[in-house]
């Protein structure tokens, strides 16, 4: 095969059209036009399609061997490299649960309280797990929200969460001073609230013994596996006794998606240019937080419909306000 006939051939315009199109990704203009059009993702069809025509044409028209090998290679390898990066994870994933089997939390949920200090977010900013969403798919009917405040006289005081099925939005006593609707539905389904059930926020010193969870950092590793440790540390009434692993990992998905581009959030200028592999959605089977937590204390998911068998849904509107203040 002679270079004119290369510079012909299919395989050889699918790389040259990935790089064209990479170059201008990184110009301004044209790159934020192709980024409405999520063209950092195109390279995934013309990479692949290129090694695919190049062992189609090797083998269709007797084409040198270098033809056959170099395809083999790109698809052969990187399955092996995405195999190793899977038996990775799951002795990764097999660490992390053996370390949180290992710590006990010894609570009473009719005597003790759970506080969560913070919400937990995704990628996005978005809550992914909170103090309102522990009561409401686990069973709790309280919890703490947020850290404690300090008090002047060294007290601690704690926003409190509690289920409520009357008098949700009227204005009460002094220590009612919030209270909130509870909703479902989104974007695919109608946007309903409870009719008879609502949450009601307390700001007081809890009596009861506080079983607190805080953040404590995240550890991230890059290496052929993607991965994020975040410690969660447990307080038993201001006494550290655990330290909860929350972990994340990212293995190579199993067929090549090479993404050669540039990431531009909004109209911003580029954030990322360069070649990476697509890899796995961490979240899917990652030990979340929220995984972490409720199976450090036991709980499993529970309905609001059945714990509540009379609770009623009705329309809302798409914007509610979150809470209303009382008196």
């Amino acid at each position: 095969m002679n270079s004119k006939s290369i510079f012909k051939s299919g395989w050889f315009s699918c790389f040259l059209v990935t790089f064209i199109l990479y170059a201008l990704q990184k110009m301004d203009g044209p790159g934020l036009l192709l980024s409405f059009l999520s063209a950092e993702l195109w390279s995934i069809l013309f990479i692949n399609l290129g090694f695919i025509l190049m062992g189609w044409r090797a083998y269709s028209q007797a084409g040198p061997r270098w033809m056959k090998v170099v395809p083999a290679v790109w698809f052969g390898g990187y399955f092996v490299v995405a195999l190793i990066s899977h038996l990775f994870a799951y002795q990764f994933y097999r660490q992390i649960d053996a370390w949180n089997a290992e710590q006990k939390i010894q609570w009473d949920r009719n005597s003790d309280i759970v506080a969560l200090a913070h919400s937990w977010s995704d990628e996005n900013r978005a809550v992914v797990f909170s103090a309102k969403g522990l009561i409401e798919n686990y069973g709790i009917d309280q919890a703490l929200d947020g850290a404690a405040y300090q008090n002047s006289d060294s007290s601690s005081t704690y926003r409190r969460l509690s289920l409520v099925q009357e008098g949700c939005g009227m204005r009460g006593s002094q220590a009612q001073t919030n209270w909130s609707f509870i909703t479902r539905g989104g974007l695919h389904q109608p946007f309903q609230r409870a009719a008879n059930l609502c949450l009601l926020s307390r700001t007081e010193y809890p009596s009861s013994r506080v079983i607190s969870f805080v953040n404590g950092g995240i550890t991230k590793t890059d290496l052929i596996l993607d991965r994020e440790v975040e410690e969660i540390t447990v307080s038993v009434s201001d006494t550290v006794t655990y330290h909860l692993k929350a972990a994340w990992t990212q293995p190579l998905t199993w067929f090549p998606q090479p993404i050669l581009g540039c990431i531009r959030p909004g109209f911003s200028p580029a954030s990322w240019c360069g070649f990476k592999f697509g890899r796995e959605n961490a979240r899917e089977a990652g030990r979340t937080p929220e995984k972490v937590i409720t199976s450090a204390l036991g709980l499993s998911p529970v309905t609001l419909e059945s714990r509540f068998p009379n609770l009623r849904w009705e329309e809302s509107p798409s914007i509610i306000p979150r809470s209303r203040g009382g008196s």
